[in-house]
């Protein structure tokens, strides 16, 4: 049963001759706020030709029927490298139980930002999301014109394939909120963070080229529980800001194989990363560039361990905390690596 409060997509199909874009996007502007727009379940994704815009919306959700693994499919058949939905300049607008084909073709799926102009972008919600098939991004929050794009709440969404899955960017994206996110087989960084901040719960890393990748974040950036399956390496850190700190608690990093690169940091300084209850299957690898010789700052940050543990039977079950108490590092070059496996190993 459908409230009063909803409207049908299907009331718009005349608007589309196999293409549902101007459906969507005339629904979406009829809609008033607190308003969902309702998409029913199909056997076979809706074909969408040209983005559909949520731009200077409030409160507008589109929301498929059903359940999500049942949920509706919109697939892209526009141009190679398109954009199927933006969302510049919404607030408290929604997507929820969708799933977004890029058809192969399409470069971007769902673009979150501001341009400047009319009311900024704040506290939009991504919910039940599967996007896959793209060949660029999945879902961008921000941009890196580092205009307002605050308080969105990503709620489980998952991506598969692409460049990147999901990107935060710019120094006002704040207070991000991500909850049961699954991110797999991104060929290049499955989830970027450029300047934004970031609370993560419950993450899922599968077999990406890499996990993780921070870039001058401006505030504190949590992972809060979190598994990496089969990936090449789990961070990478360019820079940080001047209040940031990363925090890892509760996840669990599995490489491939025992030589596999299990790399969990090539980075210029870690002082401000602390691990806590994380898991390492195969020992910890930390590899850091960019120093000759390594400053004495970044060498002790490499103790911020707090009862973490080796996973893999075949190691000693020896805490971090206790394999990386040593007061110095006598380092010949400034590229060495950190092994948990009863000892310390410099390269």
């Amino acid at each position: 049963m459908i409230s009063d409060s909803a409207k049908l997509l299907t009331d718009y199909w005349n608007l589309g001759d196999g293409d549902m874009s101007p459906a969507i996007q005339r629904a979406i502007l009829d809609a008033h706020p607190g308003q969902d727009i309702i998409v029913p379940y199909s056997k076979t994704p809706y074909p969408v030709a040209s983005t559909f815009r949520f731009n200077g919306m409030n409160g507008v959700t589109l929301r498929g029927s059903g359940r999500q693994y049942y949920a509706p499919a919109f697939q892209w058949v526009g141009p190679v490298g398109g954009l199927m939905c933006e969302m510049n300049g919404a607030q408290y607008c929604t997507l929820e139980n969708l799933k977004l084909d890029g058809g192969k073709t399409a470069a971007h799926l769902v673009r979150h930002w501001w341009d400047g102009t009319g009311q900024s972008s704040y506290s939009c919600v991504f919910t039940g999301l599967y996007l896959g098939d793209f060949t660029g991004v999945g879902l961008t929050v921000g941009d890196d014109n580092n205009l307002q794009t605050s308080e969105a709440t990503l709620n489980g969404v998952s991506t598969n394939g692409g460049i990147t899955g999901i990107a935060l960017r710019g120094a006002n994206t704040n207070n991000i909120h991500m909850v049961d996110t699954k991110l797999v087989q991104a060929t290049g960084n499955a989830l970027v963070i450029c300047h934004a901040d970031v609370l993560a719960d419950n993450t899922l890393w599968l077999q990406n080229a890499v996990d993780l990748y921070i870039d001058g974040p401006e505030r504190p950036c949590i992972f809060h529980k979190g598994d990496s399956e089969g990936s090449q390496k789990f961070l990478n850190i360019a820079a940080f800001g001047y209040n940031a700190s990363i925090s890892f608690i509760g996840v669990d990093l599995n490489a491939p194989s025992s030589t596999a690169p299990n790399v969990f940091a090539e980075d210029s300084s870690l002082a401000n990363v602390v691990w806590q209850q994380c898991g390492f299957k195969y020992g910890a690898k930390v590899r850091m560039n960019g120093f000759s010789p390594m400053p004495t700052s970044s060498i002790k940050s490499i103790k911020q361990f707090q009862s973490c543990r080796v996973t893999d039977a075949r190691m000693n079950s020896v805490a971090l905390s206790q394999a990386l108490s040593y007061p110095e590092i006598p380092l010949t070059d400034y590229h060495f690596t950190i092994q948990v496996d009863g000892g310390l190993l410099a390269a």
